[in-house]
């Protein structure tokens, strides 16, 4: 009896992974997501942890006055009560390989101006997929130039 109830537990258990799974792990587009809430936040510290740690200059890349913070614009300037930051005609190139890309038009608050195409070169690391590349408007932001 005690195997038995064993079993089933497992099973259940087993049951729930395969269902639930993908709340383990952070899609393309839950990636996507946290990256534009980073972005959208007057904290660039975790802008950074979007990325895949393999890359290279992935140290460099962790100062927030890269992506723009209080003191420096960077790439793109805090919102602050301006037009938040968002992604439009997003099309996600998953072949299943564990690599994607997906290449968006990308809009923001006035001093960062709009309708600006942005691609992001996406790898599989565990269950989470990270940023390896991204390029703005045709300029390579990550890896650093």
């Amino acid at each position: 009896m005690k195997v038995k109830r064993l079993m089933l537990s497992l099973a259940a258990v087993a049951l729930f992974a395969v269902v639930y799974g993908c709340v383990f792990g952070l899609s393309i587009q839950g990636r996507l997501d946290q990256f534009i809430d980073d972005l959208n936040s007057a904290d660039r510290s975790n802008v950074y942890k979007n990325l895949d740690p393999s890359i290279p200059d992935y140290d460099e890349l962790k100062h927030t006055n890269y992506w723009g913070d209080d003191m420096t614009p960077g790439w793109f300037p805090l919102v602050g009560s301006d037009t938040p930051y968002s992604l439009r005609e997003v099309a996600i190139n998953d072949p299943g390989t564990g690599t994607a890309t997906v290449i968006a038009r990308i809009d923001g608050p006035s001093s960062f101006g709009s309708d600006w195409v942005i691609e992001f070169g996406l790898n599989q690391v565990g269950m989470d997929w990270l940023f390896s590349s991204i390029t703005f408007d045709g300029t390579p932001l990550v890896p650093l130039p």
